[in-house]
C-alpha cells in the first residue's frame, strides 16, 4: 500500500530531464541551491527522493522501469549500503608519445565527472530523421541522420584524401582516434568536413561545412603499438554553424551501455575486403561483444590483443548470418547509441580504433571507450 501511494505521489511531482538515462548513470539535479551531481537510482533506493516527494517537492527522473521511476539521487544522499556505486577506474598513467602535437594531462575522475557533458547534451540534441534499414554489411545513411559525423582530410587542398572519421562534440571540437592525427603517406590531418553525406557528389541532400585543423590533441597516454588510449581531440579554426545537418553529439558518461537501443557505427569506410572507400556515408548495426569472446578472437594479435574492458569496447555483427564490421576509412568514427526518446539523439560510446581483416570473418572490432576518457575530454573541450 505504501509503495502504491508513493507511486501516485511520484507521478505528480516528477520532472523529466528531456532525455533518457539509466540506473547507474551520472545525472544532474538543477535546484535553487545550485547544480548537484547525482546518480540514477530507483526511487525506492533513494530515501532523499522519497522525502522530497512526500514534502511535495519536484524530483528529476532519469527513466522508468515498468511503473517504477528511476530518479536522480544526489551523490551525497546515496546510502553507503547501496550496492550501486560510481565507476572509478584507476587513473590513466601518463607517458610520452611520438608525433604528439599537444599533450594535456589526464585529470582525476571524481564525482563531478560527466557533469559538463550532460549539461551540453541538454543544450545540443542532434535530432535525426527516422532510420532506414540497416562498413561491411552496411547501408547508406540518411540525410541529417548523423549530424555530428565528421570527415578528416589529409594531403593538399586541391586533392584532399578523406581517410578517417570523427564526431563533433562541441561547437569547435571533434573527437577522433589518436592514430588518425597522422598519416604515414599524407602527413598530419589538416581538414575537417561536417554536414556531408556523399563527399564526392555535390547534389546530395547536405550542406557541408569545411574547417582547418587549428590544434590536434592526442591522449597523453596513447600507445601506438597497443593502441591503448586511442583517442584525440581536434580543435577547429572556427565554431560550426548549427543547422539540421550539423549538430554535436552527446558523450556517453556511464560505463554501462543499455543495449535495448540500436548500437551503430558510421563512416566512409571500405565496404568489402581489398575494396575502395565509400563516398557515401554508411552505417552498420552492431552489438557489444563480451570481453572473453573478444580475447579469444584476438589471441594472436600480439600487444593489441590484450583488450582492456575499462578503456575499450568490443563490438561485432548484430546479425549472426551476416558479416558486419567497420573497416579502413571508418577509423576515428563513432560507435553510437540512439536513445529512442521523443527527441532522438546519439551518445558516442566508442571510437573506431582497430580490427582484424574486415569483411573476411565475423570478427569484432575494437573501439576506444568514451566514458573512461570523459574527464580528460571535459578538461579540454569544456574547460571554460
Amino acid at each position: 500500500m505504501f509503495k502504491n501511494t508513493i507511486t501516485l505521489l511520484l507521478c505528480s511531482v516528477l520532472l523529466s530531464i528531456g532525455y533518457t538515462l539509466y540506473e547507474g548513470d551520472t545525472c544532474v539535479n538543477n535546484n535553487p541551491n545550485g547544480v548537484r551531481m547525482g546518480m540514477c537510482l530507483s526511487a525506492y533506493e533513494c530515501s532523499w527522493a522519497l522525502r522530497e516527494i512526500q514534502n511535495g517537492h519536484s524530483v528529476v527522473t532519469c527513466d522508468f522501469v515498468g511503473r517504477t521511476p528511476i530518479v536522480c539521487c544526489p551523490i551525497n544522499q546515496i546510502e553507503k549500503g547501496n550496492n550501486i556505486a560510481l565507476n572509478s577506474p584507476s587513473n590513466t598513467k601518463q607517458m610520452s608519445i611520438n608525433n604528439a602535437r599537444e599533450s594535456v594531462r589526464v585529470p582525476n575522475r571524481d564525482e563531478s565527472f560527466g557533469m559538463l557533458s550532460q549539461a551540453k547534451c541538454e543544450e545540443y540534441f542532434p535530432r535525426p530523421k527516422g532510420s532506414s534499414p540497416f562498413a561491411v554489411g552496411a547501408v547508406y545513411s540518411l540525410a541529417e541522420e548523423f549530424p555530428h559525423m565528421a570527415a578528416l582530410g589529409y594531403g593538399e587542398l586541391e586533392d584532399i584524401q578523406w581517410n578517417c572519421g570523427g564526431s563533433l562534440i562541441s561547437l569547435q571540437h571533434v573527437l577522433t582516434a589518436a592514430h588518425c592525427l597522422y598519416s604515414r603517406d599524407l602527413g598530419n590531418v589538416k581538414y575537417i568536413r561536417l554536414g556531408d553525406l556523399d563527399i564526392v557528389n555535390t547534389t546530395d541532400p547536405a550542406e557541408p561545412q569545411d574547417f582547418i585543423v587549428k590544434r590536434s590533441i592526442p591522449h597523453p597516454s596513447y600507445n601506438s603499438e597497443t593502441l591503448k588510449n586511442d583517442i584525440a581531440i581536434i580543435e577547429l579554426d572556427k565554431p560550426v554553424r548549427l543547422t539540421k545537418y550539423v549538430k554535436p553529439a552527446c558523450l556517453q558518461v556511464s560505463d554501462r551501455v543499455d543495449t535495448r537501443y540500436p548500437i551503430t557505427a558510421s563512416g566512409w569506410g571500405i565496404t568489402e575486403f581489398a575494396g575502395y572507400p565509400s563516398s557515401h556515408l554508411l552505417k552498420v548495426r552492431l552489438k557489444i561483444v563480451d570481453r572473453s569472446e573478444c580475447l579469444v578472437q584476438y589471441a594472436r594479435a600480439g600487444p593489441r590483443g590484450q583488450i582492456d574492458d575499462a578503456s575499450q569496447v568490443c563490438a561485432g555483427s548484430a546479425d549472426a548470418d551476416k558479416i558486419m564490421d567497420t573497416c579502413q576509412g571508418d577509423s576515428g568514427g563513432p560507435l553510437q547509441l540512439l536513445n529512442n526518446t521523443n527527441q532522438k539523439h546519439y551518445h558516442i560510446i566508442g571510437i573506431t580504433s582497430f580490427g582484424k581483416a574486415c569483411g573476411v570473418t565475423k570478427s569484432a572490432g575494437i573501439y576506444t571507450r568514451v566514458s573512461y576518457h570523459v574527464p580528460w575530454i571535459e578538461s579540454i573541450v569544456f574547460n571554460s
